[in-house]
């Protein structure tokens, strides 16, 4: 076995042509090591990266949207009343218990009491007044605190309480101000006669 072991080691150096086949046999055995080698860390690689790839789903259930919709926001009618704006307003409630206090005033003399009653009506009523005799109005005081009787998208009615009965007092919005435009009596039965609120002029 020993002899057979050395004619072995000994057959690359017999002759050139033994020794560069020895050569070359060595070169690729070496190469194909290496390649054998430098595969092996790849592979792991790759194997671990397409592990990590190939986890859990994270893809989520589509989610209802939570965006409004401004199309049905656009043609869904308003729920709010036509009337909401003028039956929130304090100002309405203030003009009409502020006039009624100026127009039960049947003590003072024609001018003094236009004079009084002329900042919160309207053009029309301000007529209808212009002639009136303060002597025939049906009341002198107010007696309690106004209340919203009804409203509506242009005009509010409030009625106020004075000591001749309560009076329903019809007001209307220009440019920002509320303006007194009727005033007649309130909680009147149908039947019942209409007492002359606005009273004719003196000497007739």
């Amino acid at each position: 076995m020993s002899t057979r072991r050395d004619e072995l080691l000994r057959w690359p150096l017999w002759s050139w042509r033994n020794f560069s086949v020895t050569t070359a046999v060595v070169l690729l055995l070496l190469a194909g090591l290496g390649r054998v080698v430098n595969t092996a860390p790849a592979a792991t690689h790759r194997a671990a990266g397409a592990t990590a790839t190939a986890g859990p789903s994270t893809t989520l259930p589509p989610q209802a949207s939570t965006t409004p919709d401004v199309t049905a926001s656009a043609t869904t009618p308003s729920t709010a009343p036509p009337d909401a704006a003028a039956a929130s307003d304090p100002a309405a409630t203030r003009v009409a218990t502020g006039f009624v206090r100026a127009w039960a005033r049947p003590g003072l003399d024609q001018g003094t009491w236009l004079h009084g009653i002329q900042p919160f009506l309207a053009p029309p009523l301000a007529r209808a007044l212009s002639s009136t005799d303060p002597a025939q109005v049906p009341a002198s005081a107010v007696t309690g605190e106004a209340r919203l009787l009804r409203a509506t998208a242009t005009a509010t009615v409030i009625t106020v309480p004075t000591d001749g009965g309560p009076v329903a007092v019809t007001l209307r919005s220009s440019a920002g101000r509320w303006k007194v435009t009727d005033i007649e009596p309130a909680g009147q039965a149908p039947a019942a006669p209409t007492p002359a609120l606005t009273p004719s002029t003196a000497g007739h």
